[in-house]
């Protein structure tokens, strides 16, 4: 009764209802693999945002870090400059201390030495007006003259 088309038809549905589940299960297959490297891959992205996200966060906290030590040396830097810079100033007012003081020192030696000149005119002068030789030798610093009359006052006074 049954044909040999009917025969061919059912063979023919019969193989395609074998390639539909074939199909099927190839497609849940596919569907399960795709599940598994879609978990996979945003696993996958997960670590590696945190990986960068953990970097990232290190990164920054070495950049406070070095900011940080940056802004150190440089606050030393800026005090041992400023230190160097008033160690130069007391020095150099120093050193114009000691030129001023040095001035001085040299200007009152060539004022002793006038006074001095004038002081030997003057005893010269004095002698000379006494016309005593012995007050002249005394009053010009001769010293074995000056400790004789001494002497001689000594032994009046006695």
């Amino acid at each position: 009764m049954r044909s040999h088309v009917y025969q061919d038809l059912l063979s023919t549905k019969e193989t395609l209802e074998v390639q539909l589940k074939d199909a099927q299960t190839a497609q849940e297959h596919s569907h399960r693999m795709a599940t598994e490297l879609q978990a996979a891959l945003d696993r996958a992205k997960s670590g590696v945002h945190d990986g960068r996200d953990a970097l990232e966060r290190e990164l920054k906290a070495q950049i406070v870090r070095l900011t940080e030590d940056t802004t150190r040396v440089r606050a030393g830097r800026d005090a041992a400059q400023t230190e160097l810079a008033e160690r130069k100033a007391v020095l150099s007012e120093k050193f114009a201390t000691l030129a001023e003081y040095k001035t001085l020192i040299d200007q009152s030696q060539a004022r002793i030495e006038v006074l001095q000149s004038e002081v030997r005119r003057l005893k010269a002068h004095i002698a000379a007006g006494a016309g005593e030789e012995d007050i002249f030798r005394l009053l010009v610093g001769n010293a074995d003259v000056e400790r004789e009359l001494f002497d001689e006052l000594r032994a009046r006074l006695a």
